[in-house]
């Protein structure tokens, strides 16, 4: 059985579909203003510095980033993925997300927002 194709409205008087050429393309953009980057598992110079920095304080946890995201705010907001090891005999391995928080130059140094334990 063959589908009937409803009529096309589109379409010139000789059933061929007519392209304007300034008609006006939506495309989608790979970035969001405001949004946050795809995660990149080549960490840059730069964004291990920020996060060195903002862990440095915390005590009885070793992390070591394996991947980062950003977000583009007032400042610049990272999204770790990184390892996370108790510092402790026998403790386990486990994956967080480490969120960093890094202000506009001058205001401040980057903090720790938010640790997260990313489960199996």
């Amino acid at each position: 059985m063959l589908a009937k194709i409803p009529e096309c409205h589109g379409c010139g008087s000789d059933g061929k579909i007519s392209v304007q050429p300034h008609a006006k393309v939506k495309t989608m953009s790979t970035s969001l203003v405001g949004g946050w980057s795809a995660f990149n598992f080549e960490l840059s110079s730069a964004a291990r510095e920020v996060f060195q920095e903002a862990v440095r304080h915390l005590l009885g946890v070793s992390y070591t980033p394996f991947a980062f995201a950003t977000q583009v705010v007032a400042g610049t907001n990272y999204s770790y993925l990184a390892q996370a090891k108790t510092v402790a005999p026998e403790s386990s391995l486990r994956v967080v997300r480490v969120h960093i928080f890094q202000p506009l130059p001058g205001k401040g140094e980057p903090h720790v927002t938010q640790i997260i334990a990313i489960e199996p």
